[in-house]
């Protein structure tokens, strides 16, 4: 799986917290776009990761212009798309099409309200592939 974000909190923690170990527990190897950048091409990491992904999830939130750029990139890689966003407004129209998970903050404003709902589109994923 790959994964990209914005890189501001609390999206970085929120991987960390809520993507990840959800992912891993259901059996996924998970590449986050900002964890990638060794030494070389930011481009061809992200696009080495996105080959070796069997799709993409994408937290559009905030309408990030990095996160776009791999979003089309995973377009380009012929990836499946799913997107996560705290608002339907940060989507543009004409990625709608695209399953879309609609999440929240708990009341610890650091938590994301996102667990359940991720698990339940990886198992989706899962029964799919």
């Amino acid at each position: 799986m790959f994964f990209a974000s914005p890189s501001c909190e609390p999206y970085a923690s929120a991987f960390r917290v809520n993507v990840a170990p959800v992912a891993r527990r259901l059996g996924f190897t998970v590449e986050r776009a900002d964890d990638l950048y060794r030494v070389g091409s930011r481009i061809l990491e992200s696009w080495n990761a996105l080959g070796s992904a069997g799709f993409t999830l994408i937290d559009v939130s905030r309408k990030d212009p990095s996160v776009f750029y791999h979003l089309g990139m995973a377009h380009a890689a012929g990836k499946p798309v799913f997107l996560l966003t705290q608002n339907v407004s940060d989507v543009p129209c004409e990625l709608r099409q695209y399953p879309i998970l609609v999440y929240g903050r708990k009341e610890d404003a650091s938590q994301l309200d996102l667990n359940g709902k991720l698990e339940e589109l990886l198992r989706f994923i899962v029964e799919k592939s």
